[in-house]
C-alpha cells in the first residue's frame, strides 16, 4: 500500500543557517566559459583584446 501523505516538517531557523550551500553558479558559469575559452583558443572577433584569456585570470577566477 501506499504511505499515507505527510506534510514537510517545519525547519528552525537556526538549522537552516547551519546548512551549507554550493558554490555561485554565476561564478562557476564564468570560470567554465572562460576555461573553455582558454583551451580553444577564444571566440572569434575577440583577438583585439577586450577580455583577454590569461593563466592569472584563471587563477583569480578560481580562487573565489
Amino acid at each position: 500500500m501506499a504511505r499515507q501523505f505527510h506534510r514537510p516538517a517545519r525547519l528552525d531557523p537556526e538549522a537552516a543557517e547551519q546548512i551549507e550551500g554550493s558554490a555561485d553558479t554565476a561564478v562557476a558559469s564564468e570560470l567554465a566559459h572562460r576555461a573553455a575559452q582558454a583551451l580553444i583558443g577564444g571566440f572569434p572577433g575577440t583577438e583585439d583584446g577586450d577580455d583577454p584569456i590569461t593563466c592569472s585570470g584563471i587563477v583569480t577566477a578560481v580562487a573565489t
